[in-house]
């Protein structure tokens, strides 16, 4: 039996790539795209995540909505398990000229302008629309988030290591 995910698609990868960098304002470092491309694709599992009591409410919105794509397995081992593919979307988009590869090698993302076809930047604009609350939580919450340290991205998801983060 032949099964897909989006999640081990180097391809879809590099969509969602390309979406999320689309609905950031500013840079994206690397560490930070990996988590939220991580829930949005498993946008149920946000659930998980501790949150300021201020942004619960918004959270159990998105994280409620039906999911085609089921977790199956542990957060952290999935995380990982789609590391290799998240790398890959990334070097697709390097190759095409789509990302800042001084950037890249800095340790952060960011689109670069006016480099990416009409067709797929208009692909980009209806899925920013279909998945606008989720994208805004997203880019807007968890990425405003402080990254690094106690209570910061990397402890409230529990996907990496933030005990020896230098704050």
């Amino acid at each position: 039996m032949l099964v897909y995910h989006p999640a081990l698609d180097p391809h879809h990868a590099a969509f969602r790539t390309l979406l999320l960098v689309h609905s950031f304002s500013g840079n994206m470092e690397k560490d930070q795209f990996r988590i939220l491309d991580f829930y949005l694709v498993f946008p149920s599992l946000l659930r998980l995540v501790r949150l300021p009591p201020k942004y619960v409410r918004q959270r159990n919105t998105v994280s409620g909505r039906r999911n085609p794509y089921a977790a199956s397995g542990e957060p952290t081992g999935l995380f990982r398990n789609i590391a290799p593919m998240q790398e890959q979307g990334l070097r697709l988009l390097l190759g095409r000229g789509l990302l800042d590869r001084d950037l890249y090698v800095k340790g952060a993302l960011s689109s670069v302008q006016h480099a990416a076809p009409e067709r797929v930047l208009q692909l980009i604009r209806r899925r920013q629309q279909e998945k606008r609350e989720l994208l805004e939580f997203l880019t807007g919450i968890l990425g405003s988030l402080p990254f690094y340290g106690n209570n910061g991205l990397k402890d409230r998801t529990g996907l990496m290591e933030h005990r020896y983060d230098a704050v």
